[in-house]
């Protein structure tokens, strides 16, 4: 008991990067369900087999009251959640860690991260070696709403590093999901090719024969669409714009199911075994040897498509937040009030006043209004002279064949940026 309800301390979900936490919610997740689960069997074996139900109380003790015991401890299981984000939260400590972002690891410096960082550095950031909440959604979707998974997804993704090859295949099946269907093909590419292209780094010490399997299902449960609650199989199939149909089979029951997808519609049937109910786009069905045709959902088909793409400026196009320290350096030293990278990392994506006022928290005198305002004036006059020395060269890798891509589809492109000094950034870029 903990905290009004049942902690499992000191353990280690999926993500083996975050060793001995507390409360992983993967792992409380699959304990409240499990012991729950039980339980039902358990009743449900009361009147189905009474015998072998009693036989195995008897050798093992278990009794009604522990049965109580499990469903009070399912019930009030600890799951940590942030309700304003609408997400469920990895562990206690999870968004007290440092932010991540996978953008910034570089391939060779960085991958694989067991091998190239200390454990004490990724033990303290929000990442994750492969998916831990997610893992927990995609072994029961239909317990989580739609947005539930679009929050959950959106969060998690940047904050994995895919160091496991079980990773980017179950990213494929969620984004499919969640409508993210450019990135659900990325991420069945990167599973399918993952020792073909070396992605991790380490081919070279063996084949990821699990990751084979991950192609698998990203076929199955993600493009196919396909799930099972344990009542019937249901499909919501999609096509990868880069295909033009592709067809799987799988044994269920003794019958051996075909699925077909195309660019304008599915073909379910059995090709062997007698009839069987099933479920495609929410509508009840029976598949048997006779083929079923159904039009690829609509909504699907004429989902609307980008027109244009809008940029962030610092940290996507171009990197200033040295420019941005240095000046703020060159206040504080002349102020005579401590400055670091540590205190500069409170100052990102704040305001300039605001700024101003994290590093005068240290100084040894108010400051008066119109003070506040010349000296927010000269750091940005100090930024914008330190601004003169960027050029084309200074755009961030692979910007530029980015933007040519985008040029080429006839996408329109701006920059989104709450910075007075945007267009002139731009135009020492060339942008």
């Amino acid at each position: 008991p903990y905290r009004g309800g049942y902690a499992i301390n000191r353990v280690t979900g999926p993500n083996e990067f975050g060793q001995a936490v507390n409360n992983n919610w993967y792992t409380n997740f699959m304990v409240k369900w499990l012991l729950g689960y039980t339980v039902e069997l358990m009743a449900e074996m009361k009147s189905k087999a009474p015998d072998q139900l009693a036989d195995a109380c008897r050798r093992t003790g278990f009794d009604d009251a522990e049965a109580e015991k499990w469903l009070d401890i399912a019930e009030r299981m600890i799951l940590p959640a942030e309700r304003e984000m609408g997400i469920f939260v990895e562990q206690d400590n999870y968004l007290s860690l440092n932010p991540f972002a996978r953008e910034t690891l570089d391939r060779e410096r960085d991958i694989p991260i067991e091998d190239k960082w200390p454990i004490e550095r990724f033990q303290k950031m929000q990442f994750s070696k492969q998916p831990d909440v997610l893992l927990a959604i995609f072994l029961h979707r239909h317990r989580f709403s739609l947005e539930e998974k679009k929050n959950n997804y959106r969060f998690y993704e940047q904050r994995c590093v895919h160091t496991s090859s079980l990773s980017p295949a179950i990213h494929s099946i969620l984004a499919a999901e969640v409508g993210r269907y450019n990135q659900a093909y990325d991420y069945y590419l990167w599973s399918s090719r993952l020792d073909l292209d070396n992605f991790n780094n380490n081919t070279d010490e063996g084949l990821h024969i699990s990751s084979m399997a991950g192609s698998w299902m990203n076929i199955l449960f993600g493009f196919g669409g396909m799930t099972y609650t344990g009542d019937t199989l249901s499909f919501a199939p999609i096509i990868p714009r880069q295909w033009t149909r592709y067809s799987f089979k799988f044994v269920y029951r003794d019958k051996i199911v075909k699925v077909s997808v195309d660019s304008k519609q599915v073909v379910l049937q059995l090709v062997t075994g007698d009839k069987l109910p099933a479920r495609l786009y929410g509508e009840d069905i029976t598949l048997s040897q006779e083929p079923v045709l159904v039009p690829l959902l609509p909504a699907f088909v004429n989902r609307p498509q980008p027109a244009a793409v809008l940029f962030d400026l610092d940290g996507v196009l171009v990197d200033t937040a040295t420019f941005h320290y240095l000046a703020w350096k060159e206040i504080a030293d002349q102020e005579g009030i401590y400055f670091d990278t540590h205190i500069n990392e409170r100052l990102k994506g704040v305001s300039r006043m605001r700024s101003l006022e994290i590093i005068l928290e240290r100084a040894e005198r108010i400051y008066a209004e119109t003070e506040k305002e010349a000296l927010a004036e000269k750091k940005n006059t100090r930024y914008v002279e330190m601004l003169q020395q960027l050029t084309a060269a200074d755009i961030l890798p692979g910007i530029n064949a980015f933007l040519d891509e985008l040029a080429a589809a006839g996408l329109k492109t701006a920059v989104v940026s709450a910075s007075r000094n945007a267009a002139f950034i731009l135009e020492r870029l060339g942008l």
